[in-house]
């Protein structure tokens, strides 16, 4: 702007001779006596016209004067603000060097947390190839047990299937035992039933058939014992030989008493389904009758 104004100047204003000039004419024509209105009204004219100028150029230099103002006003306000920028910068200039300082503080800091991550990386690094090394021979160990256990399963499978054929077949074969089993033990159970009740029958009948024999018994034994006293006083047999007399009378008795309570037995109806059974059931009772009857008749004393 400065050196717009000055051009401005240089181009537009009357220079100090001009003036000069016309100020000597001025004097010059005051100093005649013989004025005319026409030169001084052309001296007036011309030092209006330079007035004139100069108002101009004195208008164009406030003008420029204002302006220049204005750019100063622009260009002091442009410093404070870069003055004021400055300052901030130099705050931001401090605050980064506080930053710096502080950084460098934790880069070092970093730095030694860096190498304490590193020696505990390494730590940790052997540790896992150690540990890498023990898997592999763990896995290694695993696959072996892994191969042995699929053979075991492998082999237990095929015996298990055998064994699974074996025992639907022994349960078939059970099936059809138990079913033939529950068929004779029905049958078995009837029988048992059956036998149940003819063997209540015939204990009832042998209890009527032992009143029987044992009223039979005492009045024989009675009859016997009288014919054998009245026998033995007529004879007038010695008292040792009564003895032998008795025992053998006595032993021919029980012999006839045993087959007289046998024909009685023997001939009592009794049917069951089983003969084998029915015929074991009938002479057991039997026999122990006889020798029920026996051991009676010899334990019986004779007078």
């Amino acid at each position: 702007p400065n050196k717009e104004i000055s051009s401005t100047q240089s181009k537009s204003s009357p220079g100090p001779e001009s003036l000069a000039v016309i100020q000597k004419k001025i004097q010059h024509f005051d100093e005649q006596e013989g004025q005319d209105l026409e030169t001084s009204l052309a001296l007036a004219a011309e030092a209006g016209s330079l007035l004139v100028q100069e108002n101009e150029e004195l208008k164009q230099e406030l003008h420029n004067s204002k302006t220049k103002n204005a750019n100063l006003q622009t260009e002091v306000r442009r410093l404070k603000t870069a003055l004021k920028d400055a300052e901030d910068l130099e705050d931001v200039l401090k605050l980064s060097e506080n930053t710096n300082a502080t950084l460098q503080d934790r880069n070092q800091e970093l730095h030694l947390e860096i190498q304490h991550l590193n020696r505990k990386l390494n730590q940790e690094m052997c540790l896992k190839e150690e540990i890498i090394i023990q898997a592999e021979s763990d896995k290694h160990m695993l696959n072996s047990t892994i191969n042995d256990l699929q053979r075991q399963l492998k082999e237990n499978s095929f015996k298990f299937e055998q064994d699974t054929i074996l025992l639907k077949t022994q349960i078939q074969s059970l099936s059809c035992t138990e079913e033939h089993l529950k068929k004779e033990i029905e049958t078995k159970n009837d029988n048992l039933m059956t036998l149940q009740t003819e063997y209540d029958l015939l204990c009832r009948k042998l209890k009527d058939q032992e009143e029987k024999i044992k009223s039979c018994i005492s009045t024989f034994l009675t009859n016997v014992k009288n014919n054998f006293s009245s026998d033995i006083s007529l004879l007038g047999i010695s008292s040792t030989n009564e003895k032998q007399a008795v025992g053998v009378k006595q032993k021919g008795y029980a012999d006839i008493l045993t087959q007289e309570t046998t024909r009685e037995v023997s001939q009592t109806p009794f049917k069951t389904q089983n003969p084998d059974m029915t015929r074991r059931d009938s002479q057991t009772p039997s026999k122990k009758l006889n020798q029920d009857m026996t051991r009676k008749v010899s334990q019986t004393p004779f007078k």
